[in-house]
């Protein structure tokens, strides 16, 4: 199952990069590339997903033709909450235990769609913009067992597995030095719906918040036609 996982975050990455680099292939279509990273830090006392990470972001801007001014805006997001390893012991057969290396990863890719505003120019070096979007959030647990001083696993699985719906806000802006690629600065926030937090035997639904931020660098889709 973890395998399987992180084979199906990988797929998706490489896929949205190959449908952005795809799109901007063709003449009519003016927007930017970004790749980010930078970190998220959650809000409020959620046991669960409540310790800050980085996050690493895709994100394509399509302009609508005539409406220079908004555009369509969509990213995908890898957040990596915690990755912890202790000392545990498990059962094998002949009623003994054995001393193994517990590592558990808290994570979450979510994606968003929505649009933007903000400088419409193509040749400007300060562009600011701001964005509003609908997301989707996969947030997961995943925990595995090693023996010592081993590097494949005895055992893996998935104790965690959440999918909610959500929004994203960000303002930032983009920096162009040349007209082929720039410095793009963004602050998020994120507000995902009935979240999980589990206190002792109890489990509340709560809207979960998260902010964050994020640098990266903005090629424009005209250079990808070169």
């Amino acid at each position: 199952m973890l395998a399987r996982r992180k084979k199906t975050v990988g797929l998706v990455l490489a896929l949205l990069i190959g449908v952005s680099v795809s799109s901007s292939a063709h003449a009519t279509a003016f927007g930017d590339l970004t790749l980010g990273i930078g970190g998220m830090w959650p809000q409020g006392s959620l046991t669960q997903y409540s310790d800050p990470g980085p996050n690493f972001l895709i994100r394509a801007n399509y302009q609508i033709p005539q409406i220079r001014a908004v555009m369509l805006w969509g990213d995908l997001n890898l957040t990596l909450f915690s990755n912890e390893t202790q000392r545990a012991y498990i059962d094998v057969h002949g009623g003994r235990d054995i001393p193994v290396d517990q590592t558990t990863n808290q994570y979450a890719v979510s994606l968003h769609v929505g649009l933007q505003t903000g400088n419409p120019s193509r040749r400007g070096f300060f562009r600011p913009h701001a964005a509003l979007g609908a997301g989707f959030y996969l947030f997961a647990t995943d925990v595995d067992w090693k023996g010592l001083n081993q590097d494949d696993p005895i055992a893996e699985e998935t104790t965690d597995s959440q999918g909610r719906f959500g929004w994203r806000g960000v303002i930032g802006s983009d920096f162009f030095f040349t007209p082929k690629w720039g410095i793009a600065f963004d602050l998020l926030y994120d507000q995902v719906w009935r979240l999980n937090s589990t206190e002792g035997k109890e489990t509340a639904h709560l809207t979960s918040r998260f902010q964050g931020f994020s640098l990266g660098v903005v090629i424009p889709f005209e250079q990808f036609r070169e």
